[in-house]
């Protein structure tokens, strides 16, 4: 593997995203969002309005907008063309660490240093239901392929599973000792890959036995040190 090309920014860059159809990037540095050519690396438009860092940014399904979240508690929708902010949205009470689309996006998942998930519909953007449970910050959020369950890890190490619908918490995984940074369902809804400075865990739940509130096993298949 060799590196193709290079962007140069300003500062550190918190999170970049392609967008669906690979034509752009965005990356977030300091209180905006850039967004770059992935053809050509010039850069497109420069996304200003945040007050603070900017954590996390993903594209639209039609890839016309940009969500972006951040340190000054907010989600921001951006007009890709035109660059301006067409929608401020709030609600958090803390920092914006994570911005996903569902399966369908038709409505998007907020995580927060606030210990709340939020979601949010794609249309309107107004709030659908808060998942509360977490006894720390939110990091990462995944939805099963069929958008009924969601998954959220927080910096405690647990994982918790919701029900998207009526907004239950079907199950606590005492996951990790450090933050969830990162988790995924897997397509058939068998499994959940997480990710922590401890190490990585597979945990094997049958998609009949979320609904059940229980969890069939588990095991971790690599360690980081």
């Amino acid at each position: 593997m060799q590196v193709e090309s290079t962007i140069t920014l300003e500062d550190e860059v918190n999170s970049v995203e392609y967008s669906n159809d690979g034509s752009m990037i965005a990356c977030c540095v300091g209180n905006n969002v850039y967004i770059y050519s992935a053809a050509t690396n010039q850069q497109i438009k420069k996304l200003e309005g945040h007050t603070d860092t900017v954590i996390t940014a993903i594209f639209s399904q039609d890839d016309k907008y940009v969500l972006s979240g951040g340190d000054d508690k907010t989600v921001r929708v951006w007009d890709v063309k035109t660059g301006a902010a067409i929608q401020t949205i709030e609600g958090h009470t803390d920092s914006v660490y994570l911005i996903l689309y569902n399966p369908d996006f038709s409505c998007f998942a907020t995580a927060s240093e606030d210990k709340t998930v939020k979601l949010w519909n794609a249309q309107t953007y107004g709030l659908i239901n808060t998942f509360k449970g977490h006894n720390s910050g939110v990091f990462s959020v995944s939805f099963s392929q069929n958008g009924e369950q969601m998954a959220s890890g927080s910096g405690d190490g647990k994982i918790k599973l919701w029900n998207v619908q009526s907004g239950d918490q079907l199950k606590t995984i005492d996951a990790h000792t450090r933050t969830v940074v990162g988790l995924q369902i897997s397509k058939d809804n068998a499994t959940i890959v997480s990710g922590s400075g401890d190490m990585i865990e597979l945990f094997v739940i049958f998609y009949y036995l979320i609904s059940y509130n229980k969890l069939q096993w588990r095991f971790c298949f690599m360690e980081i040190w």
